[in-house]
């Protein structure tokens, strides 16, 4: 059965990489506006994976609905009310917007909070520590995320710079989500959660390095 496991995570992680690979490749040396444009496909095929890598398909379901609601919804008073990330507008390559926000942008919460989570739990017992740990990893993929994203016409914010609010925000918001996580007793596989994580950073660093 483990052995069965590992083989499903490998096909599943073959899967991701090749698609992380061909979007690289896609902006750099051949349509840069076309490949961003397929950011939302990329995201649900990552979402599908990871459902489908979990046994326990009613905790995962209900963490996906509940993390792209909080998500979603931090995004929308964020963009009316620049609280509690700052001033900041989507650009168009997330795909169709709902109330001025991307539809996917709750799923990118999903992704990224599973990660985090992942590892978080994978390194402390206890859930304070845990929810601690995972919201730092999450400032630290936005930290990768940030300087790139209006490049790549994600979003952009006022004056240019992500300010200290963001990340403070994003704190905040993931700390909640962290702590639904621990509640639900997911226990996500590590070696996927280290794989979305890294490639997720890896990925944004080299498009800024290399755009």
């Amino acid at each position: 059965m483990l052995q069965n496991i590992q083989k499903k995570e490998l096909h599943l992680l073959s899967i991701m990489l090749f698609f992380q690979i061909c979007g690289l490749i896609g902006i750099l040396f051949v349509n840069k506006e076309i490949t961003l444009s397929l950011t939302p496909y990329n995201l649900m095929i990552t979402t599908f994976c990871i459902l489908f890598v979990h046994n326990e398909n009613k905790k995962i379901i209900f963490f996906l609905l509940i993390t792209s609601i909080i998500g979603f919804s931090s995004e929308y008073v964020g963009i009316h009310y620049g609280f509690p990330f700052g001033e900041y507008q989507y650009g168009k390559m997330l795909g169709y917007k709902l109330l001025d926000v991307p539809v996917i942008i709750g799923i990118n919460w999903f992704i990224l909070s599973i990660s985090c989570a992942g590892i978080s739990e994978k390194v402390f017992n206890k859930p304070i520590y845990r929810m601690l740990c995972g919201s730092s990893l999450m400032i630290i993929l936005d930290m990768a995320i940030e300087p790139i994203a209006p490049a790549l016409d994600f979003w952009e914010f006022k004056g240019g710079t992500a300010p200290l609010q963001n990340y403070l925000g994003w704190f905040a918001i993931s700390f909640i989500i962290q702590g639904i996580y621990n509640k639900l007793n997911i226990n996500f596989s590590p070696f996927f959660s280290i794989f979305i994580f890294l490639t997720q950073i890896g990925f944004f660093i080299l498009l800024l390095f290399l755009m």
